[in-house]
């Protein structure tokens, strides 16, 4: 028997930074009626997106994105992050005034 020693692999890359929003899957349940009365369920994969758009008034301002797949969700994203950053959605204020406040 042979005692080999194997590298650990190194930590993989977790994506988006802080401030940068965050992209999910979820899953809804759906109901149908049918034509003879009964509720069919069904279940529907679609992606969501979260957008911190800083703090106004004191509360947390969020913007949420959804789509069919990914790729979607993931222009949508890229879309209002630079809409945050040029200072039209009004809110945000960046992450250092964020810092020391109570949520």
């Amino acid at each position: 028997m042979s005692t080999r020693t194997e590298a650990k692999p190194s930590r993989k890359n977790r994506g988006r930074g802080a401030g940068e929003g965050t992209i999910y899957s979820r899953e809804e349940v759906r109901t149908r009626k049918r034509q003879d009365g009964t509720l069919a369920e069904y279940h529907v994969e679609r992606w969501q997106a979260v957008v911190d758009l800083g703090v106004k008034n004191g509360k947390r301002q969020r913007k949420y994105l959804t789509g069919r797949t990914r790729e979607e969700v993931a222009r949508k994203l890229n879309a209002a992050l630079h809409e945050r950053d040029q200072g039209r959605s009004g809110a945000w204020r960046g992450p250092a005034a964020c810092r020391g406040t109570r949520l």
